[in-house]
């Protein structure tokens, strides 16, 4: 390794031989190792590490094992991480709108009419069946993530992959998801820089950071579970502003009693 070349003593070994006949290579270890960094040579490694059919009988031969799964399982990530978020967040996000958007005129009504006991009744029912149906959708989808997986996957591997990382990503989501359904209220009742604080709250505020930490000392997994990280943080939130915005409500309430 120091020297960077194929230093391996001894003959060929019968298999090493069949390969450079198989595919025309030079007679030398050298010429075979660099045939494996190839597209070819990647593939094949990668064939036999699934099989577990990969022996080693020389130090370098560590090293291209680790070299074929690296990509592989990189691009797995990445492409679960699309499914994830293109898909399976996007379906549970639907529900989540549905109840964004019977809140808003419900509270844009008694918020002009002045009915403080409405609104806090508003406030503390939506928030509550928010968290209850997205944790009914979570559960349902939490039991069927791989096939859910695979209709958009279209490769049992990768949907293998995105299933895990679901179950992940979606396992607090229900509390995280409490800002969308809190900030439309907050915008309804003309209270407009609480509602943008809680729109980008658990993403901006709480996500990214956690993937940046998570994800630099657990690597992918850390990715994966930053986001239930930032949805307890998220809620915690959440749950200031409500009891802050309860306090105010009732002293409107006493002040037009």
């Amino acid at each position: 390794f120091a020297t960077g070349a194929a230093a391996a003593g001894g003959p060929l070994r019968p298999h090493e031989l069949e390969l450079i006949e198989r595919h025309g290579l030079r007679a030398d270890r050298g010429s075979l190792y660099s045939h494996h960094l190839t597209e070819t040579g990647l593939a094949h490694l990668g064939a036999l590490l699934d099989s577990g059919g990969y022996e080693l009988d020389q130090p370098e031969q560590a090293a291209l094992p680790v070299k074929s799964a690296k990509p592989r399982l990189a691009s797995l990530d990445i492409a679960a991480f699309a499914v994830i978020n293109g898909y399976v967040v996007y379906i549970i996000m639907m529900v989540v709108q549905a109840i964004t958007y019977g809140v808003q005129p419900i509270a844009a009504y008694n918020a002009g009419a002045k009915a403080y006991g409405r609104m806090k009744e508003l406030l503390k029912t939506s928030l509550t069946i928010q968290v209850l149906v997205i944790a009914v959708v979570t559960v349902i989808v939490w039991a069927a993530a791989y096939p859910i997986c695979l209709l958009f996957a279209g490769d049992p591997e990768l949907a293998s992959v995105s299933a895990d990382a679901t179950r992940i990503v979606i396992l607090l989501g229900a509390l995280g998801w409490s800002s969308q359904v809190i900030s439309s209220y907050f915008e309804c009742v003309e209270r407009v820089v609480i509602a943008t604080v809680l729109g980008i709250a658990r993403y901006i505020f709480f996500t990214i950071p956690a993937v940046y930490v998570l994800g630099g000392m657990m690597g992918v997994q850390g990715v994966w579970w930053a986001q239930p990280v930032a949805d307890v943080l998220t809620f915690a939130l959440v749950m200031v502003f409500v009891v802050i915005e309860l306090k105010r409500l009732n002293a409107l309430e006493k002040k037009e009693a």
